[in-house]
Parts: structure tokens; sequence; C-alpha cells
């Protein structure tokens, strides 16, 4: 769905326009491409990016910023919908994941401490199902050879 269009890069100004951001296209020393403002709401992007530089800028950015999702247009809002689970598959977590985030930031919890701890709360269910994946294969290996025990000593 990511276009690298003049028109979709209007889109996604749309919607940081909506959430009371302003856009300025500047010329500077951008390692990333953008700077932003908190305090003023300001996005400032490389002015020298091409269309393609733009979209991917934006598309970046965005879920990172704090958006007003109950300002946004109908279409902003599937715009927006569309960039943040994009950018959780990018990442490898999963849905439950984004409302671990969400809790966690109603509670004052950093976003990327709460990334952390839902990467680490996957990573110790991946290595218990391991654990347990080892067991049950020891297991099965142990009954395998039972059977050819018995047959070889009955022999």
């Amino acid at each position: 769905m990511i276009k690298y269009t003049t028109n979709f890069v209007d889109k996604l100004e749309a919607i940081l326009e909506e959430s009371k951001y302003t856009v300025r296209y500047e010329r500077g020393n951008f390692q990333s491409g953008w700077c932003l403002l908190d305090h003023k709401r300001v996005v400032v992007l490389n002015k020298f990016l091409n269309t393609e530089g733009r979209v991917n800028t934006l598309v970046e950015l965005i879920p990172q910023l704090k958006i007003d999702y109950d300002m946004l247009t109908l279409n902003s809002q599937k715009l927006f919908d569309f960039l943040t689970e994009n950018r959780l598959e990018k990442l490898g977590i999963e849905k439950d994941t984004a409302a671990q985030q969400t809790e966690a930031l109603e509670t004052g919890e950093t976003a990327e401490s709460a990334v952390d701890s839902a990467s680490e709360a996957a990573a110790t269910a991946d290595a218990e199902a391991n654990i347990q994946d080892r067991e049950t294969g020891e297991d099965q290996e142990v009954s395998k050879q039972a059977p050819e025990d018995l047959d070889g000593g009955e022999a």
C-alpha cells in the first residue's frame, strides 16, 4: 500500500497536520532525514529528499510520534493503522504486544521499555518452548530405545 508518489506524501503530511504538527522542509545536516521539535510540534524534513526519501522518512517517523487518533479523518485513521501495524511487523512484535505497549503507556512506562519487556517475554516463552521440545524429544528417544532393548534381550 506504500506508494512513492507526491499524493501519498500529501496523505502522510495530512496525518501530521491533523495531529497539530507543522511540517517544514528545510536544508541542514539531518542524519536520518528529519528533525523533531517536540515542544513546538514541528517536524523538519530535509528539503533535498526526493519523493521516495520523503515517503520513507514519514513512514518511519509517524508511528513514533504522539498522534491523537481521534483527531484524524477516517482515511487518515486507516493509513495510520496500516503504518503502525507494518512497523510492529517489521520489529517482529505481535498484536498482543501492541496491547502491552498501550497498557504500559497508560501506566507511565515508556514505549521503548514496553517493547523491551515484551521482547524479553517473547524470548522467555521461546526458551521455555525449546526446553519443553528438548525434554519431549529425549523422552521419545528413550521410549524408542526401550523396545529395541527388550527385543534384543529376548532373542
